[in-house]
C-alpha cells in the first residue's frame, strides 16, 4: 500500500494547483481527464486504491469518475493527513465551527430559510435577496452574493438566473451520500466492517453500498456510510443497510436487525462535469465572469435593522 500511495504522491505533485482550486491550466493535461481506473492502470497505482477508496466514499463508482475529481478529493493535503492524523476539535463534534460563526453573526445567521428571489442586475450597486423566514419574509441588501450551496438547477430556483448561467449549471451532475446512527444488537464492541466485494475489480462494492460500519464514541452507537450514482429514499437506503447488517450473520456474528437513531441525506455530494465539458474551459478562471454578482471574498457583514440586513456580501448556505 505503501509504495502506492507514493506513486499517487508523485503524481498529486505534478498537478500543485489542485490544492488551491480548480483554476485549471489551458488546455488541462489529458491525464486529468481519464477514468480513474485507466489512470490507476497507466501508473501502475494499483496499491492505492483500496485506500483512495475509503477515503472518497461518496463519489460513485470510483473507476468512473474523472481523475480530476479524485485527485481533488484525495488530495495530497488529505494524503499527508491519512498518514499522520487529521485535525480535529479537542470536542470531536465537527459542527463546533459552524455553531460558533452563527454565534458570531448573531441575528444575521437566519437559519431554517429558504430564498424565494434575487435581483442581480449588472447596472445597480445592490443585489437584493427576499427570503422567507420563520419569523416572516426578510430583505437583504449587498454588494456581493456568496453562494456556497451545490450548484444545480433545482436548488438555484431562488436565483434569478439568466440563460448563460443555466446553461453552465445544468451541466452538473452529482453522486449520493447518506449516514445512520444505529444501534446493532449483536455486533461486538471492537468490530469495524468494511464492504468488499470478492468478484470485483479491486474488491470495490457495486453501488449502491454500504461503505464502513464502524463504532461511534458512544456506547453501543454506530454509524452506517452508505453511497449511491443516484438518488434513493429514505426507506430505500434504510433497507439496504439493513440488508447489509443482516449479511454479518453469514460471517458467524448474530447481529439483529439495526434500530436506527438517526439519519442524514447529504445528496447531492460530488458535483462533477464531463469532460469535454472541463476541456472546453468550464473550469477555467475565464469561465467565472459570466455569474453576475454571484461571488465575493470576504466574511465581513453588517447589523439588520428592522427586516432588511445591509451589508457588503450577503451568504447563501
Amino acid at each position: 500500500m505503501l509504495r502506492g500511495l507514493a506513486a499517487y504522491s508523485a503524481q498529486l505533485i505534478k498537478y500543485p494547483y489542485l490544492n488551491t482550486g480548480f483554476n485549471l491550466p489551458d488546455p488541462v493535461p489529458a491525464d486529468l481527464l481519464l477514468p480513474f481506473g485507466e489512470f490507476v492502470t497507466k501508473y501502475n497505482l494499483q496499491g492505492a486504491v483500496d485506500i483512495i477508496a475509503l477515503f472518497n466514499q461518496g463519489v460513485g463508482d470510483i473507476r468512473q469518475q474523472l481523475t480530476l475529481y479524485m485527485m481533488k478529493y484525495f488530495s495530497l493535503d488529505v494524503l499527508q493527513a491519512a498518514l499522520g492524523g487529521f485535525l480535529q476539535p479537542a470536542s470531536h463534534n465537527n459542527s463546533e465551527l459552524y455553531g460558533r460563526a452563527q454565534q458570531e453573526l448573531g441575528e444575521d445567521a437566519w437559519v431554517r430559510s429558504t430564498v424565494v428571489a434575487t435581483q442581480r442586475a449588472e447596472e445597480r450597486e445592490w443585489v437584493y435577496v427576499v427570503a422567507k423566514t420563520p419569523t416572516g419574509r426578510r430583505l437583504i441588501r449587498a454588494k456581493r452574493l456568496i453562494v456556497a450551496v451545490p450548484p444545480k438547477l433545482d436548488i438555484l430556483q431562488g436565483i434569478d438566473l439568466d440563460e448563460t448561467e443555466r446553461r453552465l449549471f445544468k451541466q452538473f451532475s452529482s453522486t449520493c451520500y447518506y449516514n445512520a446512527l444505529v444501534r446493532i444488537p449483536g455486533i461486538p464492541e471492537d468490530t469495524q466492517v468494511l464492504n468488499r466485494a470478492n468478484d470485483t475489480l479491486y474488491q470495490l462494492p457495486p453501488q449502491p453500498a454500504v461503505y464502513v460500519i464502524k463504532l461511534t464514541r458512544s456506547p453501543n452507537m454506530s454509524t452506517i456510510l452508505f453511497g449511491s450514482k443516484d438518488h434513493l429514499t429514505e426507506e430505500e437506503v434504510k433497507r439496504s443497510m439493513t440488508r447489509s447488517v443482516l449479511q454479518l450473520r453469514h460471517a458467524g456474528i448474530p447481529v439483529e436487525a439495526p434500530r436506527f437513531v438517526r439519519y442524514s441525506d447529504h445528496s447531492p455530494f460530488l458535483l462533477t462535469v464531463p469532460a469535454k465539458a472541463i476541456r472546453n474551459g468550464i473550469c477555467l478562471q475565464r469561465s467565472i465572469p459570466t455569474i453576475r454578482r454571484i461571488f465575493g471574498c470576504s466574511l465581513k457583514s453588517y447589523s439588520g435593522r428592522n427586516g432588511r440586513l445591509e451589508s457588503r456580501y450577503g451568504f447563501l448556505y
